[in-house]
C-alpha cells in the first residue's frame, strides 16, 4: 500500500506520473491519517470491472437458487431426464 502527504499532491506531474506507475490505488494522508485515494484511470477501470463481474457473479448464484426453490427438487438432485 502506498501513502504520500496531502503537501505532495502540489506538484500534479509527478503525482500523475506515481498514478500511472502504480497498479493499486495510492492513499492520501491529511495529519498522519487516511484522507483520499488517488488512483489511474487504468487502475478505476479494473476496479470497476472486477465489481461489476462480482455482481453477476452474485446475480448469476441467486438465480441458481431460485431455480432449485422452484423445481421442488433438493440441491444437487439431478434433473428428471424425459
Amino acid at each position: 500500500m502506498q501513502c504520500i502527504p496531502i503537501r505532495d499532491l502540489k506538484n500534479t506531474a509527478a503525482i500523475s506520473e506515481m498514478c500511472k506507475k502504480s497498479a493499486t490505488p495510492i492513499f492520501v494522508t491529511k495529519n498522519g491519517y487516511n484522507d483520499m485515494v488517488i488512483m489511474s484511470a487504468e487502475v478505476y477501470d479494473r476496479i470497476r470491472i472486477v465489481s461489476v463481474y462480482e455482481k453477476l457473479m452474485e446475480a448469476e448464484a441467486e438465480s441458481s437458487c431460485m431455480l432449485f426453490r422452484h423445481s421442488h427438487r433438493k440441491c444437487g438432485e439431478p434433473w428428471p431426464s424425459h
